[in-house]
């Protein structure tokens, strides 16, 4: 049964409880009727939803004894606690779960999670895919918008409902997932605060939070928005972010839950024999070490000076070693868009120059994939912008280098260190740098970095073992029975 059925069910025998209390002070029988066609909804409700005799034989023993009007006040009252007790043992109920998921790329923040939720018996689990929009304001004002709404679900073997065939107001799921905070990139059917009116919803945060200061934009991401007002649980990665919530959260974190970010799961498990590595890939990257060049949209065209002669300097290291080392390029799903909207003509032909030479290459390939699951399997390490990426790839215990040319270390050591101390990875600001790291991740000295980057995962992200979609799921069940039922 539903668990809004079962919940009704114990509600009404607790009713009844509380009447007989009442005609046990008052010595009335004035509501027997009332307690007798309460029972017999009970038995309504609960007739295809139970084999157990002795419960049935309890409740009819109960209304045989209001219907007489003969009875013993303690002995019912023993026998209706009695019975609530075996319903709350007998009865099983399943609770109705929602995933609202949007892009494939952002579905290693829910996946874990709705495993968890699918291996339990006692919950039945629903995905809606909803569409995205990507708005793009150009200098004279106008904006380009563009919807995103592709099935990447039905690939990795995951039924789900579109977004105009779920009827969220009668179904009324009594725990909904999602991932997207900014409503503007959304529908409002899927606007937390709609959400909220007719079930309970959870935010899974699709980043860790590692930097955070108020002039941030991930400063309003985690604690300004709709999204922390109306969740009513928040996955959280630590404890030190818990006091975050609670120093500048709408709610001050009460409604946070440190479970670790199921984000973390997906980098954590994944597991490379069961990777289809393409044919194109295996040909230019088999019997080479390879780094995976991951570029943000924000910085990427300053960060990592792509359109620069220095970039040509650092493509020409992998066209020199064409037998040794191999690129794959991860570039942000925005950056194309971006350059088309804000950079000159110029630029947009050094792009796509920069893509053809990559593409054209015996070593060098693009991964636009949803997921980053196939470079991180293929990779050997990682050169980076600052990306929610770099944390993910150090869970997999690979060696990481940050790039910082405009976008200095410092910014990485002021006080936000309890959340991670980002000093202590190594960075490149040079291209010197970079041609050192290559090399000694040739000459296998890849420990130099991992033991680092370790000792910094298992300070700041103590939760951090591959089981946190498995807790959450734990807790927030947990949670929501004893919130909704007196037990």
């Amino acid at each position: 049964m539903r668990f809004t059925q079962y919940k009704g069910v114990i509600d009404l025998i607790d009713s009844v409880i509380e009447a007989t209390e009442y005609m046990k002070v008052h010595n009335s029988g004035e509501l027997c009727d009332i307690c007798a066609q309460s029972l017999h909804s009970v038995l309504n409700t609960i007739e295809n939803e139970s084999n157990s005799s002795a419960l049935f034989r309890m409740i009819n023993d109960a209304l045989n004894s209001f219907e007489t009007d003969n009875y013993d006040s303690d002995n019912l009252l023993d026998l209706l606690k009695s019975i609530k007790e075996k319903s709350t043992l007998d009865l099983k109920y399943k609770l109705r779960i929602l995933f609202v998921a949007e892009l494939g790329g952002k579905w290693d923040s829910m996946a874990s999670v709705y495993q968890a939720f699918s291996e339990r018996d006692d919950c039945d689990v629903d995905v809606v895919l909803e569409p995205i929009f990507r708005e793009v304001q150009y200098s004279d004002g106008s904006t380009k918008r563009e919807v995103i709404y592709n099935d990447w679900l039905t690939p990795l073997g995951i039924n789900h409902i579109p977004y105009n065939c779920y009827d969220m107001i009668s179904i009324r799921p009594d725990i909904t997932f999602f991932s997207q905070p900014y409503e503007s990139c959304t529908i409002p059917m899927f606007w937390p605060e709609n959400m909220a009116k007719y079930t309970r919803v959870v935010y899974l945060p699709y980043y860790a939070a590692v930097i955070i200061n108020k002039d941030s934009v991930e400063y309003e991401s985690f604690f300004l928005l709709n999204t922390q007002k109306h969740s009513w649980k928040i996955a959280c990665q630590s404890d030190a972010m818990k006091a975050l919530y609670k120093k500048h959260a709408s709610r001050e974190g009460e409604n946070v839950v440190v479970s670790g970010l199921p984000k973390w799961d997906y980098a954590i498990n994944i597991n490379s024999s069961k990777v289809c590595v393409p044919k194109e890939w295996d040909n230019k990257l088999q019997g080479k070490k390879v780094f995976l060049w991951n570029t943000h949209f924000s910085i990427g065209l300053s960060g990592s000076q792509l359109f620069t002669d220095k970039m040509d300097e650092f493509l020409n290291l992998f066209e020199e070693k064409q037998n040794e080392i191999a690129l794959i390029w991860r570039p942000h799903p925005m950056l194309e868009t971006i350059i088309e909207m804000y950079y000159s003509q110029d630029v947009y032909d050094c792009y796509w120059a920069l893509k053809k030479r990559i593409t054209d290459s015996s070593n060098m390939l693009i991964d636009n994939q949803e997921s980053y699951e196939l470079s991180f399997v293929c990779a050997d390490a990682i050169i980076s912008d600052y990306s929610s990426l770099m944390d993910q790839f150090m869970l997999m215990h690979k060696p990481a280098l940050m790039l910082t040319n405009d976008l200095p270390k410092a910014r990485f050591d002021f006080a936000q260190n309890e959340l991670f101390d980002y000093s202590k990875i190594e960075f490149a600001d040079t291209l010197e740098k970079q041609k050192l790291f290559i090399e000694e991740i040739c000459n296998n000295k890849e420990d130099k970095y991992v033991v680092k980057q370790d000792n910094v995962i298992k300070q700041y992200f103590k939760l951090a073992d591959g089981k946190c979609g498995k807790r959450l799921a734990d807790l927030l069940v947990k949670d929501f029975v004893s919130e909704a039922v007196d037990i």
